[in-house]
C-alpha cells in the first residue's frame, strides 16, 4: 500500500477509498455480517426476523437462486422452477424457502440428481383447493429438499 498525493494509481494498483468494504470485507456478501457470512440472514447464526421479503415469479421458467433463500416466491403464472445442484448453486443445509401459489401453479423441476420429497417428482406442487395456497421448501442434505404443505 501506498499513497500517492494525486490519487492516481499505477497500471498494476487497486485505488482504495477509505472504509470500503470489498465482498470478503466484515459487510460485504460474504463477509461476518454480510448475507452468508457467520451472522448474516442465512449465515450459522443469522436470525430469522419475522418479516420475510417476497420474491414475485413472473416467467414461465426461472431457477432458484441463493438469495432465494428466507424468501416467499409468489407465483401469479404457471412457471416451471428448476431446483438447482449443489454444484451450480450451495444452498445450505437447513435452508428455507417458502411458496405462495397466487394465481399459478408452481411446478418443481429438480435438476438431474436433486431429490425433492413430498412431490411427484418432477411435479406441479399439489395444491389442488386452487389458488392462495402455501408450501415450505426445505433442505435437508446434499441435493436433498423436503416439500411440506398444509393438506388440502
Amino acid at each position: 500500500m501506498r499513497y500517492a498525493k494525486s490519487g492516481a494509481c499505477n497500471k498494476n494498483e487497486t485505488k482504495l477509498v477509505l472504509g470500503q468494504q470489498g465482498p470478503t470485507g466484515a459487510t460485504g456478501a460474504t463477509g461476518a455480517t454480510g448475507a452468508t457470512g457467520a451472522t448474516g440472514a442465512t449465515g450459522a447464526t443469522g436470525a430469522y426476523s419475522g418479516v420475510v421479503t417476497v420474491r414475485s415469479v413472473v416467467t414461465s421458467n426461472d431457477t432458484l437462486v441463493l438469495t432465494d433463500a428466507g424468501k416467499l416466491l409468489t407465483f401469479g403464472i404457471a412457471t416451471e422452477m428448476t431446483i438447482p445442484a449443489d454444484s451450480s448453486v450451495a444452498f445450505p443445509i437447513g435452508t428455507r424457502i417458502e411458496i405462495a401459489r397466487t394465481t399459478g401453479a408452481p411446478f418443481l423441476l429438480p435438476a438431474t440428481g436433486v431429490t425433492v420429497n413430498g412431490i411427484s417428482a418432477p411435479g406441479v406442487v399439489s395444491m389442488d383447493s386452487g389458488n392462495y395456497q402455501a408450501a415450505t421448501l426445505y433442505k435437508t442434505g446434499a441435493n436433498t429438499w423436503i416439500l411440506l404443505k398444509k393438506p388440502d
